[in-house]
C-alpha cells in the first residue's frame, strides 16, 4: 500500500504539464465506455448522478466525487441520469534521479470535505484553459496545483472519505470561506446543488437561524477581527468583509455588538495603549463568541489580539484570510437542540374578535374585522403599514434601521433578521402578512390568522388599498393616494421638460452581471418610469417593461447600447466599474449626470419608501443634489 507521504513526496519532485481540460455533459441513458486515457486524468462530478469505473475503481457517483486514473486505463461512464463532470489531462514530468515507484499509476477515489473548494478552481480552470491565452494558461497550471493540494491535504487528515458532509455543514462551511462575496440565497443554494426554499427551511430547522442571518454574523466577527489586527478604515473593513456600503455596513455592526465600528476601534487602540481588565471585558463582551469558523488545517480559534505583536497579528489575520474556514461550532450546538422549540405555537393564538372572510394567495381564512397587533414578516411590506398609520408589532433589525423609516418606527420591537418564530409568539400578533413563497408560512399560520401576499401582483396604489381593505384603513389608502397624485402632478412638468425625449437607466449589481430595473421592481423605478413616464433605453424597455419583469441580466460589454442618458446606479457598482473604459466613455458619465443610490435603500417600493425616493429623484434631476448617497 502506498503512503499518503510518497503521493506528497512526488508532487514535491516533479512539475506539471496540463494536456486538456474537459467539460463532460450527459444526458439520460447516455454511455461512455472504454475510453482509454490518453494522460492521467482526474474527473470531477459535478451534477447528477452515474456509474464511473476506471480501472477496477467502480462507484455509484453523484455530485464531488473526484477520481483519479493513469495512462492507458479505461473510462466508463454508465447508468446516466444526467451527469456533468471535468476530465482534468495532465503529464508529470518526473527528474531522472527520482527512483520511487510510480505511484502516479495508482487510481484512487475520494468524496472532498471541502467539495465547493474543489469545484471553484476546477470551473475556473476549465474557463481559463479555453480562453486561448497562454498566460491564462499559466493560470490553469497554478490552479491544478491547488487542487491537487487540497486533495493531498484532505487524505492526509483522513477526512476525505469518512463522513460527506451534510446539508447544514455544507452551508455553514461555504458562508465561512466566502463571507466576503456578493453572498445571496439563491447563489448560494445553486452552487449547493439545493433548492434555495429546502435550503433555508433545513437550515432554519437544525440552526434556528437563516443562512442568510449566519452570513452576517460570520462578517460582523470577520470585521471585529480585521480591527483588532490592524489599522484598517471602517470603509476598508465594510468592503473586506462584503459591504459595500460603509453606511450599512455600520448600522449591521452596531445591533449586532451595540456600538460602532468606530467604537470598537477606539477600545482596541485603547487596550493597545494601556494593560487595562476593564478594557480588556470590555472587549471580551463586544466581541461575538457566538461564532467560531474555524481554520480547516489546524482548528485553531483565533484569540482575542493582546496587542503585543501587531506584525504577528497581521500575518496571523492573512493566514486566517487565506485558508478555508470550516464548520461553525455554535451551530453545530444548536442544530442538537433545535428539536426542542416546537413548542405550544397553539397556545399563544390570540382569542377571536369579530372574524370574516377574505380571499388571499394561501386561501380563504378567516381574519379580524378590527385587527390590533399587527405583524408583517415581509419587509417589503412594512411601508404599506405605516403609511396607513398602523405600527406593526414587530419588525425585522433590517427594516427598524431602515433610513426611509426613520422616525416612524419609534418603540417597535425586533424579532431579528431570522423571522424567529419564537419571538413572533412572543408578540402575539392578530394578523400577519407574508410573501406568498414564505418558507414558514405554515408556522406563521398557526399563530396567527395570515394573509399571504403575492409580490408585485399588485401595483403600489392597488396594493395599498387592499391593505387598506384588511384594516379598516380604506379612508386613510385613498388619502395617502390623492396626496401622492398631487405631487406627481405637481413635479411631472418640470421633470418631462428636463427630459424630454432623453432617456434614463437604473443599474445595479456588479461588473459580472448588471442588472437593469424596470417599472415595478423598486430601486425608483416605478417613479422613474410610471409616474414620471421617462424613457428607457430600447434594450432595456424590451427586456423588462414590454415582458412584464421587474429587471433584465446584462452584460457590462454592452453598456453602451443600454446605458440612457442619465443613470441611476447603485454605489457598489459604480465604485466597481468607474475607471472602466465602457464606463467612462458613456455620454451620461462625461455630462455628470450619473446619480448613485444605495441599492439595499431603494430596494423597497412600498408607499413610505416612494415618498422618500421622489423627493430625491426630483432633487437630482433638477440639478439640486448631483450625488445621493444614503446614510
Amino acid at each position: 500500500m502506498v503512503k499518503i507521504d510518497d503521493h506528497i513526496l512526488l508532487w514535491n519532485r516533479t512539475s506539471i504539464k496540463v494536456l486538456d481540460i474537459r467539460h463532460i455533459t450527459m444526458e439520460y441513458g447516455e454511455e461512455l465506455r472504454s475510453y482509454r486515457l490518453p494522460a492521467s486524468a482526474f474527473l470531477y462530478a459535478t451534477r447528477g448522478n452515474a456509474k464511473v469505473s476506471i480501472d477496477n475503481i467502480i462507484k455509484m457517483t453523484e455530485r464531488f466525487y473526484v477520481f483519479h486514473g493513469a495512462k492507458g486505463m479505461y473510462l466508463d461512464i454508465m447508468e446516466v441520469d444526467s451527469f456533468e463532470c471535468y476530465l482534468i489531462l495532465y503529464k508529470l514530468i518526473t527528474p531522472l534521479n527520482f527512483r520511487k515507484e510510480n505511484i502516479s499509476q495508482i487510481p484512487y477515489l475520494i468524496y472532498p470535505n471541502n467539495p465547493i473548494f474543489l469545484f471553484d478552481k476546477v470551473s475556473l480552470m476549465n474557463q481559463k484553459w479555453n480562453s486561448g491565452n497562454s498566460l491564462e494558461k499559466l493560470h490553469v497550471k497554478a490552479l491544478l496545483y491547488e487542487f491537487v493540494y487540497e486533495i493531498l491535504h484532505q487524505i492526509s487528515n483522513k477526512k476525505a472519505n469518512k463522513t460527506k458532509l451534510d446539508l447544514v455543514e455544507q452551508t455553514t462551511q461555504y458562508i465561512c470561506e466566502r463571507y466576503n462575496e456578493q453572498i445571496t440565497l439563491e447563489s448560494m443554494a445553486k452552487e449547493l446543488n439545493y433548492n434555495h426554499k429546502y435550503l433555508s427551511r433545513k437550515f432554519k430547522s437544525q440552526t434556528g437561524k437563516s443562512p442568510i442571518t449566519l452570513l452576517t454574523d460570520v462578517r460582523i466577527e470577520k470585521a471585529q477581527e480585521i480591527m483588532r489586527s490592524t489599522n484598517a478604515t471602517i470603509e476598508e473593513v465594510a468592503k473586506y468583509v462584503g459591504y459595500s456600503d460603509k453606511f450599512y455596513f455600520t448600522r449591521i455592526f452596531k445591533k449586532h455588538t451595540g456600538i460602532t465600528p468606530g467604537k470598537f476601534k477606539e477600545y482596541t487602540i485603547n487596550q493597545k495603549k494601556v494593560s487595562n481588565s476593564t478594557n480588556d471585558k470590555l472587549i471580551s463582551s463586544i466581541v461575538n463568541k457566538n461564532i467560531r469558523c474555524y481554520n480547516k488545517i489546524e482548528n485553531e480559534n483565533l484569540d482575542q489580539y493582546d496587542g503585543k505583536d501587531d506584525l504577528l497579528m497581521y500575518k496571523r489575520l492573512i493566514k486566517s484570510m487565506v485558508l478555508t474556514l470550516s464548520l461553525c461550532f455554535t451551530l453545530l450546538l444548536s442544530a442538537c437542540s433545535g428539536t426542542t422549540n416546537n413548542t405550544s405555537i397553539n397556545e399563544n393564538i390570540q382569542p377571536k374578535g369579530k372574524m370574516v372572510m377574505y380571499e388571499a394567495e394561501n386561501g380563504e381564512i378567516e381574519i379580524p374585522e378590527n385587527p390590533q397587533r399587527v405583524l408583517t414578516v415581509s419587509d417589503s411590506y412594512v411601508g404599506y403599514l405605516l403609511a396607513l398609520g398602523i405600527k406593526p408589532v414587530g419588525m425585522s433589525d433590517y427594516a427598524l434601521g431602515h433610513p426611509f423609516f426613520e422616525g416612524k418606527v419609534d418603540g417597535i420591537e425586533s424579532y431579528g433578521d431570522n423571522q424567529s418564530v419564537e419571538k413572533i409568539l412572543e408578540l402575539k400578533p392578530d394578523l400577519i402578512f407574508t410573501f406568498d413563497n414564505m418558507e414558514a408560512l405554515d408556522k406563521m399560520e398557526k399563530i396567527a390568522p395570515t394573509v399571504a401576499i403575492k409580490y408585485g401582483e399588485k401595483d403600489f396604489r392597488e396594493q395599498l388599498r387592499e391593505f387598506g381593505k384588511i384594516l379598516g384603513k380604506e379612508k386613510e389608502a385613498g388619502e395617502w393616494i390623492t396626496n401622492w397624485d398631487k405631487k406627481v402632478l405637481e413635479y411631472k412638468p418640470t421633470i418631462q421638460e428636463i427630459m424630454k425625449d432623453k432617456t434614463v437607466t437604473i443599474l445595479v449589481g456588479s461588473s459580472k452581471g448588471i442588472y437593469a430595473y424596470g417599472e415595478n421592481f423598486g430601486r425608483g423605478g416605478e417613479i422613474l418610469y410610471g409616474e414620471f413616464q421617462l424613457k428607457a433605453s430600447k434594450i432595456i424597455q424590451e427586456a423588462t417593461m414590454d415582458k412584464k419583469e421587474g429587471y433584465a441580466l446584462l452584460s457590462l460589454e454592452k453598456l453602451p447600447e443600454y446605458a440612457g442618458d442619465y443613470i441611476f446606479v447603485a454605489e457598489n457598482l459604480e465604485e466597481e466599474i468607474r475607471e472602466n473604459d465602457l464606463w467612462k466613455s458613456l455620454p451620461a458619465v462625461k455630462n455628470n449626470r450619473v446619480f448613485t443610490i444605495d441599492d439595499d435603500i431603494w430596494y423597497f417600493n412600498d408607499p413610505v419608501s416612494l415618498d422618500k425616493q421622489l423627493e430625491l429623484i426630483v432633487k437630482n434631476l433638477t440639478g439640486k443634489s448631483k450625488y445621493i448617497i444614503i446614510i
